[in-house]
């Protein structure tokens, strides 16, 4: 009857503490914040089953709290655990009973209550108790064996014998074990309502990125014509009529050169938004002929310019061959442009097999960028040169970006203001075969 009112006492205070953590977690944006809490709401954690330390593992991060194990001991219990496929929760009051190496740090972690809350994120949530160092009296010594003949002898059989037990902890209470798993199906249920969120959210995203880039395509496409209109009727002005002084064709040929640079832009906006209609078609693409046939394009612009070419060798890669063809496009006509102010521009195409893929990298010694301006690099509208200096409408990296990641890829890039650049895209790994390559 004592045992039984002593348990609801302690199941209400462990209550209390839930409640307050519940309360944490449900208003975080992230259920770990919540758990944790600031420095005077970490007690909340521990008090929860009466342990003096916590350790938290969120995907990569580790958070320990009160006295514990290091976080290299931690890691070796996390993969300990995981080996025995705990479903649930694993409570034990003589951890180094069952994991040896746990007598190394019997002092903090003799005793724990571990559970899983997250197998997507590999998460894990340990509680840890003390050594509690104790002195057993045996009726004669336990490990004896005895040898008598004849009648025994109360006195010598029923001998005390005393000795002490290590690596053991205080045992874990019912009303704790139950506040544990209580709390684990809290923050399982916070966890579940964050990505029904998040799923919810996701859908909207979707949906309002559809509605704008069919915004942005009605656009882009009528906006094509009148800027063409406005180019062809100026050029007609300017032969048709011999009264205009010159300051008058000076201006005819700013609304066409306007207008040209608008057209780009429109043009460049049209593709952009095209791209997440575009179906992809996946064939072996031969990046050396590639980069040949852009080179060949723009050679009619450099004509007058003198550029040392280093092109390395470019594995086969799987992808759609006209917008990796954009792809390179873009990066070796950036590099050819902010490289001009040089006497000779040195641009070098190169290719790096990983296991993740090969990554294709275009590099110039012009004028590059500091990297604090990274995160805007490719972005739409993102410039980090002046206008003034170097033509362009911004568009083409983020056009980059979209196209690779399309193809499951990704982008990144590195720069030295007054030293160049290096703007790389990495593509999945694909076996190709010759034949078939486009």
């Amino acid at each position: 009857m004592e045992q039984s009112s002593q348990d609801a006492s302690r199941r209400l205070e462990l209550g209390h503490v839930q409640a307050r953590l519940l309360k944490r977690m449900a208003a975080a944006q992230r259920w770990v914040d919540g758990l944790l809490g600031g420095e005077s709401e970490k007690d909340d954690l521990l008090e929860q089953v009466g342990a003096e330390g916590a350790a938290l593992l969120f995907g990569d991060e580790y958070h320990l709290v009160g006295k514990t194990p290091s976080q290299e001991q931690v890691e070796g219990l996390i993969r300990w655990l995981g080996e025995r496929e705990v479903a649930d929760l694993f409570a034990t009051d003589n951890l180094a009973g069952d994991y040896p190496a746990a007598a190394a740090f019997a002092s903090v972690a003799s005793g724990i209550i571990a559970m899983r809350v997250s197998e997507l994120h590999g998460s894990w949530l340990i509680w840890f108790r003390p050594e509690v160092v104790k002195t057993v009296r045996w009726g004669g010594d336990p490990h004896k064996t005895v040898h008598e003949s004849g009648r025994i002898h109360p006195r010598k059989s029923f001998e005390t014998w005393k000795e002490q037990v290590r690596n053991t902890a205080s045992p874990w209470s019912a009303p704790e074990l139950a506040a544990a798993r209580e709390l684990r199906g809290a923050i399982i249920g916070i966890v579940l309502r964050k990505a029904e969120e998040m799923a919810d959210l996701t859908k909207e995203l979707q949906r309002t990125n559809k509605e704008l880039e069919a915004f942005s395509y009605s656009v882009s496409h009528d906006l094509r014509a009148p800027f063409r209109h406005i180019v062809g009727f100026a050029q007609l002005l300017r032969e048709r009529s011999n009264a205009l002084d010159e300051k008058s064709l000076h201006y005819l040929q700013m609304i066409s050169e306007a207008a040209l640079g608008a057209g780009r832009l429109v043009d460049d906006l049209l593709n952009f938004s095209q791209l997440g209609r575009t179906q992809i078609t996946m064939v072996p693409v031969d990046m050396e002929k590639v980069v040949n046939e852009v080179r060949r394009s723009l050679a009619h612009s450099i004509a007058d310019r003198q550029i040392e070419w280093h092109i390395g060798n470019l594995p086969v890669s799987l992808g759609d061959p006209t917008l990796l063809r954009q792809v390179w496009y873009n990066l070796v006509d950036n590099a050819i442009k902010y490289s001009r102010q040089k006497p000779v521009s040195i641009i070098t195409i190169s290719a790096a097999e990983t296991e993740g893929g090969v990554t294709y990298s275009v590099e110039d010694n012009g004028v590059g960028f500091d990297m604090a301006y990274y995160s805007k690099l490719f972005g739409v509208f993102q410039r980090l040169q002046r206008v003034e200096d170097f033509e362009g409408t911004g568009i083409g990296l983020a056009l980059v970006r979209r196209i690779v990641e399309r193809h499951h890829g990704s982008v990144s890039a590195e720069g030295t203001v007054g030293e160049g650049a290096t703007f790389s895209f990495t593509l999945p790994v694909t076996k190709v075969e010759e034949e078939k390559i486009a």
